[in-house]
């Protein structure tokens, strides 16, 4: 799981660490965020 995010952040050119975690959180982050919308 560590090359997976490794390989999509370096793809996408982001260059602050990125771990399993930080990937979750930010998803769970962002849903919230949506549902918050309607």
């Amino acid at each position: 799981m560590r090359n997976f995010a490794n390989f999509w952040r370096k793809k996408a050119g982001i260059t602050k660490h990125v771990t399993v975690h930080t990937l979750r959180h930010s998803f769970a982050t962002h849903l919230l965020d949506g549902l918050k919308a309607l």
